[in-house]
């Protein structure tokens, strides 16, 4: 079950998840195995700005997770910040070149299990023409112990084509890392 409501600058949505062992008791909450709810809510609080939360619970266990963040943006330029439970931040920019061409970058910093971690990327996109678009994208993760320090570095990159007669996008991707690369295929058909 999913709801949302815009009003103005306020939009808020829920999502609520029921897992049963059977169909026909799918609606006795009694007999639910588990019941989660997702849910947001943002608001504009001046021009250009907005702030937000998020959370997630269950029926056992109660809030499970939640988040606030909030996006200024300013022209051709987007900021972001997002904090989960105050344990980590991530912040990022998007920046609009041209009609045609996109800079941004990303950063999440987080500690766990008594090691700092640092995600960061880079990324651009450019729209060829009206059927033809290329993002490409650089990682880079950090690691760092007591005692030891990781790193690791990946590139991806994108290649989409729209196909207006199909209604379609055809979506060529790939990602090279020291663990190995990865391609994929993906094939959309009908709303985009």
């Amino acid at each position: 079950l999913e709801a949302a409501y815009k009003k103005d600058a306020v939009t808020t949505s829920a999502k609520v998840f029921l897992t049963t062992s059977s169909a026909d008791k799918l609606f006795d909450l009694k007999e639910q195995k588990k019941i989660c709810l997702e849910g947001a809510l943002s608001a504009g609080v001046a021009k250009g700005v907005s702030v937000g939360m998020d959370f997630s619970a269950e029926k056992d266990s109660g809030l499970k997770k939640w988040g606030l963040g909030t996006n200024v943006a300013s022209g051709a330029l987007n900021f972001g910040i997002y904090s989960s439970q105050l344990k980590d931040l991530t912040t990022g920019f998007l920046y609009s070149c041209s009609k045609k061409t996109s800079f941004g970058a990303q950063g999440k910093f987080s500690e766990k299990d008594a090691k700092k971690n640092a995600d960061i990327g880079i990324g651009v996109q450019h729209q060829f023409n009206d059927i033809t678009l290329l993002q490409g994208k650089t990682e880079l993760s950090l690691s760092k112990g007591e005692k030891d320090f990781e790193s690791a570095v990946s590139y991806g990159a994108v290649m989409e084509y729209a196909i207006p007669d199909m209604s379609s996008k055809l979506q060529l991707t790939s990602t090279v890392s020291a663990k190995g690369s990865k391609f994929g295929i993906l094939c959309t058909y009908g709303d985009k």
